[in-house]
């Protein structure tokens, strides 16, 4: 899952962020553990300040996350349209006309309207 963690130091100050892909795991979790790491990792360095874990979101501010569509047939098919599969997730779909934008995903495949990269 892509997600936006938004984190700062522990003694205050501006927070910033930063993209992430946690995989197939639990979000907060992810966060909490790589930023345990680091903070571990750098504690040593001279001046070093301990970063936490404000808050996170889905990526794209909690929008679904768009599949990649690639067109898998050689032609467009009788009935005016070309066969579009997931880059992502595998999901299918058609495409109406040009562009990404007009793929109408299959209704009884997988990740209908939300890719999760699978």
């Amino acid at each position: 899952m892509q997600i936006t963690a938004i984190i700062a130091m522990q003694s205050g100050g501006d927070a910033w962020e930063e993209e992430l892909n946690t995989g197939n795991e639990d979000p907060q979790a992810y966060c909490e553990r790589i930023i345990a790491e680091f903070n571990e990792r750098e504690s040593s360095r001279p001046g070093y300040e301990p970063r936490e874990l404000l808050r996170w979101k889905a990526a794209d501010n909690g929008v679904d996350l768009k599949h990649a569509w690639e067109k898998t047939s050689l032609v467009t098919e009788a009935g005016g349209y070309d066969k579009m599969r997931c880059t992502g997730c595998g999901a299918t779909g058609k495409r109406h006309g040009v562009g990404q934008d007009s793929v109408i995903p299959d209704s009884s495949g997988k990740n209908r309207n939300i890719c999760k990269g699978e």
